[in-house]
């Protein structure tokens, strides 16, 4: 449809697959025949193909880029005025810019070479007043895949077999670069990928009744990313030696730069994150023992994994900014007005809404897990079937080669405690793995996962079946990367831009020169005044804090009763009912540091700047608290010496799960027909939803001190299903009605 929009014709899909297979018994002339014992077989294939892409943008109009925004509208048709930062008067109103230009040498150097990656217009936007879509590409997104299986299976006696395995692939993708230069947010960029695969299984039988399985597996994938400005230096862009130097130290990318307020402009530069080398490894044995008594049907069994992984993934290595229209409307510090300010109006003066920059490290950790279960198939009767058993897990937490890992304590004494006036109590410091401790949390040695179910045939056409058991999920403490929740402080930070201490009235700091002060660099457990239990004292706490780490749990239960009626169809009805504990909690995680809720009887007081007792003893630069003034609100948290306390992605959820289920099937014999209506009427409840944003919405946590607040209908909740399918075999081939003579090979 957008092809046909903007006159392009669609790219043609085309695809190239090629492979061979060969296999069969080992033999070498001379020296060893195979036959009956030993085989083999291998595997090749691969893929080529191009597919169509394409996408719209909105891009900004040339006047625009030139400061003139006297025919700038909102979606409406409604004038939007620009207001200037610089002239905010006691009344905390701006006045607007003669004629709603931008004077050219009001410009910020740095936007102005931004503003030169975007293409120009080529499409009739969707809405004429914003210019909306008023930008369209089309092209296609190229990919290869190879892949190679290998596998040998050799009976050394009719009691035992082995098999080995091995395969490996590899792939490459390349996206559509939308924009056609190194600012794009059309595709990320080029990804190579590769998986190595080895498994050896062997299987003795001591008896007809005793049979022993052992299996080894290898696993190795590999996958790299780096977006389509790879290379590109931020000096050529403006930015200061002392920000390039950084930024080279890392990896050199395009910044990501967003717009907002009063504008559809699409970003620049490619997605942060996008940067990444995933390398995880896992080995794995299992062993399994089956003996099938006169009534019993016992299996014992263990698995022992141990998990690496060598990860890399840069969040914003070249900075991020976003631009809102808050610093060009009337009003400092008000709401959002659809008239007043724009993000362009906002970026040309310099005056990001925020910005930030990452520094990452390349982590190596590794974690182990283990478990042995136990199942007793009893047969009791001839109607009455039970199925009992028990299993146990363990997860090890993890551990970093160099023991580059923290965690926070939110109940030890704060490093800066009895030195700032008023507050002689402080608590919280950031501790760190080392050779004699080497793990965050201490191991969960409690998951025992009982299981039981029967199954009654209590009348010649009506069964009875039910089931309970305790189920976990992998530890959030095996081995991880960077991003997300592995507690890394101190090791990887943000520098977070300073833009404002007084809510907006004063701009402190400008795209052109961001972090005059410094970064917050990682430093790591060495004591100082901005690293070991002073790590981010003034900034915020998240993914280092375990305010839980066990595993997710949930407890199962079911029971349905299955009953043959009038016309040959079976029909099953049922309740499934479910209940999770310590699950992965999302990414707007509880807010420690909220105030208490008496606080916002306060109102605008709140807001004020008020002196700062921690200036001089708080001394990161990029913390608003090694400034002389701070917001009264600020010192009224519960952990003033910190920014944000956030348990980020920890194991707090809960959830419950009711379902009735009602599934009629038939088969219709004569004709080869199966068909199955099934119906699922459910209810899911839990506080928690999605674990990241990326898979669904995550929710917003409302109230740190009334967490049953947040219960509610998942997002994830589906109240009513239905599901028709009809399987059909067709009549002809060996054993039907027509064609009965039909090869082999046809017939498959």
């Amino acid at each position: 449809w957008l092809n046909n929009r903007n006159g392009v014709k669609l790219a043609a899909f085309q695809r190239n697959q090629y492979g061979f297979t060969a296999g069969g018994p080992v033999k070498i002339p001379g020296l060893y025949d195979g036959k009956n014992r030993t085989f083999f077989f291998f595997s090749e294939q691969s893929t080529r193909s191009r597919t169509a892409s394409q996408s719209q943008a909105s891009v900004p109009l040339t006047e625009w880029i030139n400061g003139d925004f006297s025919n700038l509208r909102n979606g409406n048709g409604a004038a939007v005025t620009i207001f200037d930062p610089l002239t905010v008067a006691a009344d905390n109103t701006r006045t607007a810019f003669p004629a709603n230009r931008i004077p050219a040498n009001r410009f910020d150097p740095i936007t102005v070479n931004l503003l030169k990656f975007y293409p120009a217009a080529n499409s009739v936007p969707t809405n004429a007043f914003t210019m909306q879509n008023n930008f369209f590409a089309s092209g296609k997104a190229a990919s290869q895949d190879d892949k190679f299986d290998s596998r040998i299976d050799h009976n050394f006696s009719d009691k035992w077999r082995v098999f080995a395995r091995g395969s490996h692939g590899w792939g490459k993708n390349l996206p559509l670069n939308g924009f056609g230069t190194a600012g794009t947010s059309i595709g990320d960029g080029p990804n190579v990928s590769a998986q190595y695969n080895v498994t050896f299984n062997s299987v003795y039988t001591f008896s007809p009744t005793t049979i022993f399985s052992f299996n080894y597996g290898f696993a190795r994938t590999t996958g790299v990313r780096y977006p389509f400005s790879e290379g590109i230096d931020t000096a050529t862009l403006g930015f200061p030696s002392y920000y390039s130097s950084l930024v080279a130290n890392q990896n050199k990318e395009f910044p990501n730069i967003s717009f907002g307020g009063n504008t559809n402009l699409s970003n620049l530069g490619q997605a942060t994150f996008t940067t990444l080398l995933n390398r995880p490894m896992s080995h794995i044995l299992r062993g399994d023992l089956t003996k099938v008594l006169a009534k019993h049907t016992l299996k014992f069994g263990a698995q022992w994994r141990k998990n690496f992984l060598n990860f890399t993934q840069l969040g914003q290595p070249a900075g991020a900014y976003s631009f809102a229209a808050n610093y060009t409307q009337r009003v400092v510090g008000a709401a959002a007005v659809v008239t007043e300010g724009n993000g362009l109006a906002t970026a040309l003066l310099g005056i990001p809404g925020g910005g930030s920059i990452s520094h990452s490290f390349d982590t190596a950790t590794g974690s182990a897990d283990a478990g042995f279960y136990f199942q007793d198939d009893w047969k009791v009767t001839r109607k009455l079937t039970f199925n009992i058993g028990l299993r146990y897990d363990v997860d090890i937490p993890r551990t970093e080669r160099y023991n580059r890992l923290s965690y926070f304590d939110l109940d030890a004494p704060s490093p800066i405690a009895g030195r700032v006036p008023g507050y002689t109590n402080l608590v919280g410091a950031m501790k760190f793995t080392s050779p004699d401790h080497r793990r965050q949390v201490p191991t969960d040695m409690n998951n025992w996962g009982p299981r039981f179910g029967w199954a009654y045939h209590m009348l010649p056409k009506t069964v009875i079946r039910g089931a309970y058991g305790i189920l976990y999920s992998p530890s959030v403490m095996q081995a991880a990367g960077t991003s997300g929740s592995g507690g890394v402080q101190g090791f990887q930070s943000t520098s977070n831009m300073i833009v404002s201490i007084d809510n907006g009235r004063t701009v402190q700091n400008y795209l052109r020169n961001p972090f005059p002060l410094g970064f917050n660099l990682p430093l790591g457990p060495s004591e100082g005044p901005t690293s070991g239990t002073r790590t981010d004292l003034g900034l915020g706490i998240g993914d280092s804090f375990f305010i839980d780490s066990r595993n997710p749990v949930v407890q199962q239960w079911n029971m349905n009763i299955q009953q043959e009626v009038k016309g040959g169809w079976v029909v099953t009805t049922g309740y499934l009912g479910s209940k999770g504990n310590h699950l992965i909690d999302g990414e707007s995680s509880m807010t420690y540091n909220q105030l208490r809720p008496e606080m916002m009887a306060l109102g605008a007081q709140l807001t004020q700047s008020v002196p700062n007792p921690f200036f001089g003893v708080v001394t990161n630069p990029t913390s608003t608290l090694s400034q002389s003034t701070v917001l009264r609100r600020q010192l009224l948290s519960p952990y003033p010496q910190y920014t944000s306390v956030n348990g980020f992605r920890k194991p707090q959820g809960n959830s419950t799960y009711h379902s009735l289920t009602v599934e009629a099937e038939k088969r219709f014999d004569s004709q080869g027909l199966l068909m199955i209506i099934a119906f699922t009427g459910s209810k899911l409840i839990d506080d928690v939803s999605q674990v990241v944003t990326f898979l669904g919405a995550a929710g917003t946590k409302q109230d740190y001190y009334n967490r049953p607040a947040e219960k509610s209908v998942s997002a994830q909740d589906q109240s009513k299903r239905i599901v028709i399918s009809a399987n059909y075999q067709l009549p002809w081939g060996k054993g039907r009605k027509y064609l009965v003579s039909m090869n082999r090979a046809a017939d498959a």
